[in-house]
């Protein structure tokens, strides 16, 4: 393989390495499939991916409702511990009338612009935070977690700080976030 590789979706590249043909849209995506679903994997800013478009029968349902807002919601971006794109989480929480959502990924804030474009759109408020993973004890083998929401933008900027620090502190899937400097930060 060179520099000039086709630009290929993964979609269209199982397909045609399975022997099928591609089922795909004129951007990658099966007809009628969310906007959202257009850019895979890619970087949330890149060319590929288009503007969230707002589904038409997201609407609230009629009646009694409770005030409620879900503060610890993760994404496809917390490997193997959320299952849905961040889009599709805003998009329920709509639909499902919630006050306001709150997305913690796992040691990062990976969902964090796709999640608030949509909500955005939606009108859902939000809140950003992550959960943090501490150093391992002796008797602890995966290690413990604490949820940390960012209170307002000075909150974010701090959070991202503290981050930061902690996987330059680590290594790659095991970052090492210290309690006392994610409290001075955030």
């Amino acid at each position: 393989m060179g520099f000039t590789n086709p630009q290929w979706t993964w979609n269209e590249l199982e397909a045609r390495l399975s022997g099928r043909a591609s089922q795909g849209g004129r951007d990658g995506r099966a007809p009628g499939s969310p906007a959202w679903n257009a850019g895979g994997d890619a970087p949330a800013w890149s060319r590929q991916r288009q503007p969230f478009e707002a589904p038409v029968d997201h609407a609230a349902p009629r009646g009694i409702r409770v005030p409620y807002a879900e503060l610890h919601a993760r994404s496809h971006f917390s490997f193997l511990e959320g299952a849905s794109h961040p889009e599709a989480l805003a998009v329920e929480a709509s639909r499902l009338g919630l006050d306001a959502l709150g997305l913690c990924d796992r040691d990062g804030l990976y969902g964090v612009i796709r999640f608030a474009e949509a909500a955005r759109s939606l009108r859902l408020p939000t809140v950003i935070g992550t959960e943090l993973t501490l150093p391992k004890d002796a008797d602890d083998e995966h290690g413990k977690r604490i949820v940390v929401l960012a209170d307002g933008p000075s909150g974010y900027s701090g959070l991202s700080r503290a981050l930061s620090l902690g996987l330059l502190a680590g290594s790659k899937g095991a970052p090492r976030h210290n309690l006392d400097a994610v409290a001075e930060h955030v």
